[in-house]
């Protein structure tokens, strides 16, 4: 959703709606995830996603691995993921041993993934400054 509002979440903060996709998920899988996890010990458990699925998948890697009660050891969950929007901060929170276990692929220009509250604070700023210049409109898109 664009409204890019965050809630407290594994010592730092995220993104609200995607934080409640996480939990839905855990709350509907969870259960059957650890039976299966528990009946195969050798097996570990591996997210993917695209996009905001993707965003999904991260936020369920740090609940599983990194919340106030951990679910699950870090070597037991990997994450690869496709263009995810930035759905945590401060990206310095997240321990090594958990990083270690997310991949996060990202194409050149694709603007999702850059799309964090600050990008976007930047940009609203840049195309105001836009109106204070002096120059024709046509002009004004080649700036």
């Amino acid at each position: 959703d664009l409204m890019m509002d965050e809630v407290p979440f594994c010592g730092g903060t995220a993104h609200r709606g995607v934080t409640k996709s996480a939990s839905t998920l855990w709350e509907h899988m969870g259960s059957t995830i650890l039976a299966l996890l528990s009946k195969h010990p050798s097996y570990s458990l591996h997210l993917t996603g695209h996009s905001l699925g993707g965003g999904v998948a991260l936020l369920m890697h740090l609940k599983l691995t990194h919340g106030p009660t951990p679910i699950l050891p870090p070597h037991r969950v990997r994450t690869t993921v496709i263009a995810p929007p930035p759905v945590f901060a401060p990206l310095d929170r997240v321990p090594e041993g958990v990083r270690e276990g997310l991949t996060s692929f990202v194409s050149n220009l694709d603007v999702i993934p850059r799309c964090s509250l600050h990008n976007m604070y930047r940009t609203v700023q840049q195309v105001d400054s836009l109106f204070e210049v002096d120059v024709s409109r046509d002009e004004k898109v080649l700036l």
